[in-house]
């Protein structure tokens, strides 16, 4: 019995002491760098999945870290983004799991991290598009809220994302939940001074312009985008901002977008 205290005496000690501390701040350091490097890979849809397994195996060692449940936020919303429309169910379960990982950050993080409320927001809107106009009605607001609550804490997290999102969310709800372009060119406008180099805020006003038949003004901000993002600065793992880069560019030489 003696002994039994000993060792578990020792055991308490050995966790609390500032070298073991750090040592184990180390470990995790290292596996998340690890699993980011795969992750800024995603191009490779199988990277993404190799990713989210990689931050799977760190949140079992290390379940009571706010930023593991945001990788794998982050993970569930690409994933889920990018699997066939054809697997719609399988979408919807990427999207519901990406909005439990959020809520476990915003916990973790004591509500003090603008990464948990922007991937909660995010996962959450296209969790309830995927399951039906009904489960729309009953999100925008927190979601809205939620948005609103990452800008409060860290206005240029993924370069102006909240304003961003807020800004597509606008533009697409329709009247009758509050759909408002005016409100959607404002936030766009406000990404961009934000992150002037962030090619995903040009390319979303511009597109913004082009659907409200003012052209002039879409030009206008395509030629602003590409002349404020240094492409050379841009590095292989901004997958979405070199992807809306070609798109600003492709717009330049053939006066519409890609999918038109």
């Amino acid at each position: 019995m003696r002994l039994s205290f000993i060792f578990i005496s020792l055991l308490i000690f050995l966790l609390t002491t500032p070298s073991y501390a750090k040592e184990k701040d180390l470990t995790l350091e290292k596996l998340l760098k690890n699993a980011d490097e795969i992750y800024k890979k995603r191009k490779d849809f199988n990277q993404a999945l190799l990713a989210m397994k990689s931050y799977q195996e760190i949140l079992q060692k290390f379940p009571d870290n706010y930023e593991i449940y945001s990788r794998l936020a982050m993970n569930n919303y690409f994933v889920g983004h990018h699997t066939s429309e054809k697997d719609k169910n399988k979408k919807s379960d990427y999207f519901k799991e990406g909005m439990e990982y959020s809520r476990k950050c915003v916990e973790i993080s004591k509500e003090k991290s603008a990464e948990c409320f922007f991937w909660l927001a995010t996962n959450e809107i296209l969790y309830r598009q995927e399951n039906g106009k009904l489960s729309m009605v009953f999100s925008v607001s927190s979601v809205i809220e939620n948005y609103e609550r990452a800008l409060k804490l860290d206005p240029h997290y993924v370069s102006g994302g909240s304003y961003r999102m807020l800004g597509i969310l606008y533009n697409r709800l329709p009247g009758v939940l509050g759909g408002d372009n005016k409100r959607s060119e404002e936030y766009f406008i406000k990404a961009i001074e934000t992150a002037p180099d962030e090619p995903l805020n040009y390319m979303f006003l511009s597109k913004l312009y082009t659907e409200l038949g003012k052209n002039d003004l879409a030009k206008e901000w395509v030629k602003k985008g590409l002349f404020k993002v240094k492409e050379k600065e841009l590095l292989d793992e901004r997958y979405e901002s070199l992807g809306s880069l070609e798109e600003l560019k492709y717009f330049v030489k053939n006066e519409k977008w890609p999918s038109e």
